[in-house]
Protein backbone atom coordinates (compact mmCIF):
# COMPACT_ATOMS: atom_id res chain seq x y z
CA UNK A 1 0.00 0.00 0.00
CA UNK A 2 1.24 3.52 -0.90
CA UNK A 3 1.04 5.97 1.68
CA UNK A 4 -0.78 9.33 0.90
CA UNK A 5 -2.56 12.12 2.66
CA UNK A 6 -5.53 10.20 2.18
CA UNK A 7 -4.22 6.67 3.97
CA UNK A 8 -1.42 8.30 5.93
CA UNK A 9 -3.70 8.41 9.51
CA UNK A 10 -4.83 4.49 8.58
CA UNK A 11 -0.85 3.31 8.07
CA UNK A 12 0.15 4.71 11.44
CA UNK A 13 -2.58 2.94 13.09
CA UNK A 14 -1.39 0.14 11.54
CA UNK A 15 2.00 0.62 12.36
CA UNK A 16 0.95 1.40 15.81
CA UNK A 17 -0.83 -1.77 16.14
CA UNK A 18 2.06 -4.15 14.70
CA UNK A 19 4.32 -2.62 16.94
CA UNK A 20 1.68 -3.36 20.52
CA UNK A 21 1.47 -6.75 19.18
CA UNK A 22 5.33 -7.12 18.84
CA UNK A 23 5.74 -6.11 21.77
CA UNK A 24 2.72 -8.10 23.80
CA UNK A 25 5.03 -11.42 22.07
CA UNK A 26 8.86 -10.09 23.63
CA UNK A 27 6.93 -9.22 26.59
CA UNK A 28 5.37 -12.66 27.25
CA UNK A 29 8.59 -14.49 25.89
CA UNK A 30 10.47 -12.74 28.50
CA UNK A 31 7.85 -13.44 31.39
CA UNK A 32 6.20 -10.27 31.83
CA UNK A 33 2.88 -10.81 29.90
CA UNK A 34 1.03 -9.77 32.64
CA UNK A 35 1.24 -5.76 32.00
CA UNK A 36 0.50 -4.16 28.77
CA UNK A 37 3.26 -2.59 26.65
CA UNK A 38 1.24 0.80 27.30
CA UNK A 39 2.21 0.95 31.07
CA UNK A 40 6.08 1.16 29.50
CA UNK A 41 7.03 4.39 30.11
CA UNK A 42 5.17 4.67 33.57
CA UNK A 43 7.34 1.44 34.12
CA UNK A 44 10.42 3.26 32.91
CA UNK A 45 9.96 7.04 34.53
CA UNK A 46 8.82 5.54 37.86
CA UNK A 47 11.94 3.14 38.18
CA UNK A 48 14.61 5.66 36.55
CA UNK A 49 12.91 8.58 38.49
CA UNK A 50 11.40 6.87 41.47
CA UNK A 51 10.20 7.72 44.13
CA UNK A 52 8.10 9.96 42.24
CA UNK A 53 5.00 11.37 42.84
CA UNK A 54 2.12 10.21 39.82
CA UNK A 55 1.43 13.77 38.87
CA UNK A 56 4.94 13.82 37.66
CA UNK A 57 4.60 11.01 36.01
CA UNK A 58 1.79 11.95 34.08
CA UNK A 59 3.97 15.69 33.08
CA UNK A 60 7.22 13.37 31.86
CA UNK A 61 4.73 11.07 29.92
CA UNK A 62 1.72 13.52 28.73
CA UNK A 63 -0.90 10.99 29.85
CA UNK A 64 -4.25 12.09 32.24
CA UNK A 65 -3.71 11.55 35.84
CA UNK A 66 -6.40 9.30 35.83
CA UNK A 67 -4.91 6.83 33.01
CA UNK A 68 -1.34 6.53 35.36
CA UNK A 69 -3.04 6.20 38.69
CA UNK A 70 -4.73 3.06 36.82
CA UNK A 71 -0.86 2.10 35.30
CA UNK A 72 0.34 2.42 38.87
CA UNK A 73 -2.06 0.18 40.25
CA UNK A 74 -1.77 -2.57 37.82
CA UNK A 75 2.36 -2.41 38.19
CA UNK A 76 1.67 -2.43 41.95
CA UNK A 77 -0.43 -5.49 41.66
CA UNK A 78 2.53 -7.48 39.85
CA UNK A 79 5.21 -6.02 42.21
CA UNK A 80 6.40 -3.80 39.95
CA UNK A 81 6.18 -0.99 41.90
CA UNK A 82 5.58 0.39 45.36
CA UNK A 83 3.65 3.37 46.80
CA UNK A 84 4.02 5.08 50.31
CA UNK A 85 3.02 8.52 51.14
CA UNK A 86 4.96 11.34 50.31
CA UNK A 87 6.66 12.71 53.63
CA UNK A 88 6.84 16.53 52.48
CA UNK A 89 2.86 15.84 51.47
CA UNK A 90 0.60 13.81 53.05
CA UNK A 91 -1.78 14.00 50.17
CA UNK A 92 0.79 13.12 47.88
CA UNK A 93 2.04 9.05 47.34
CA UNK A 94 5.13 8.51 45.63
CA UNK A 95 6.14 5.85 43.22
CA UNK A 96 9.33 4.06 43.12
CA UNK A 97 10.33 0.41 41.62
CA UNK A 98 10.46 -3.03 43.53
CA UNK A 99 13.64 -5.00 43.14
CA UNK A 100 11.49 -7.03 40.52
CA UNK A 101 11.19 -3.96 38.56
CA UNK A 102 15.21 -3.22 38.76
CA UNK A 103 15.80 -7.19 37.76
CA UNK A 104 12.91 -7.20 35.00
CA UNK A 105 14.59 -3.52 33.36
CA UNK A 106 18.14 -5.35 33.25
Amino acid sequence: MKVSKQNFIYTLSRIRHQAHLFLEEEMRREGIGEIAPSFGDVFVIAAVKGPIPMKEIARHTYKDKSTITGAVKSLVKHGYLKQVKDPADGRATLVSPTAKALKTME
